[in-house]
């Protein structure tokens, strides 16, 4: 073997190992404490992780949901022009991601369903989601 194909060699077995790695690390998935990540297989539901780092094939495996287990607060814009502030808590992932639907426009659909925006009514409507309704605060 001559010089030009012993550098032709080692060009392209590292740019060989570059691609490796970047491979690699394109399907390390990290979830953080108190949140879990979705996965689905082939467009079919694979499973529920949470918190650690987890490595898939690409292609096959895709992340679809990542989502936080802690109370979260959300200002929200109404149909009719009001604003308020809706503290609530996911609870089944699972079900509020498939469910398809943000808050934002799940209260804005109770909202406009019924006349007065009743806390039972709401507690009752989020927990089909797979939420649990804490509190709603007008801003304006």
């Amino acid at each position: 073997m001559n010089q030009e194909q012993l550098v032709f060699l080692f060009i392209a077995l590292g740019t060989f190992a570059f691609g490796l790695i970047i491979f690699i690390f394109s399907c390390i998935y990290y979830v953080k404490k108190d949140h879990v990540m979705i996965i689905e297989k082939m467009q079919q539901y694979h499973g529920t992780y949470t918190r650690g780092i987890y490595w898939f094939w690409p292609f096959a495996y895709r992340r679809v949901g990542y989502y936080a287990l802690v109370p979260l607060k959300r200002k929200i814009h109404l149909y009719n022009g009001r604003k308020v502030l809706v503290e609530y808590q996911i609870d089944d992932p699972l079900k509020y991601h498939y469910f398809k639907t943000n808050v934002e426009s799940f209260i804005n659909k109770i909202a406009k369903e019924n006349e007065e925006l009743n806390l039972e009514v709401i507690k009752k409507n989020f927990a089909t989601i797979g939420i649990t309704f804490i509190g709603i605060k007008p801003l304006d």
